[in-house]
C-alpha cells in the first residue's frame, strides 16, 4: 500500500517586512501581508526542497533506507 506517511516544509531564513519593501519600491499594495520570506544566497529551491526532505524523514516511522 501506498500512502504519505509525513510532510515536511522549509521557509527560507530571511525575513523582509511590508514596510521596507513599499519604501524601496514606493508603495506596497499586498493588503493582508505583513512580511515576505526571502531566500539567502546560499538558499536555492534544491536545498530548501534537501531540508524538508529531510524535516519528513525525522518525522517518519519509517527508517530512511525503507524509502525507495
Amino acid at each position: 500500500m501506498t500512502a504519505i506517511e509525513s510532510v515536511g516544509t522549509h521557509l527560507p531564513t530571511y525575513r523582509i517586512t511590508a514596510e521596507e519593501i513599499g519604501e524601496a519600491w514606493d508603495g506596497f499594495r499586498a493588503r493582508g501581508v505583513a512580511e515576505k520570506r526571502v531566500a539567502g544566497a546560499d538558499e536555492d529551491a534544491v536545498t530548501m526542497a534537501v531540508e524538508a526532505a529531510k524535516a519528513a524523514l525525522s518525522d517518519a516511522e519509517r527508517s530512511r533506507s525503507a524509502v525507495e
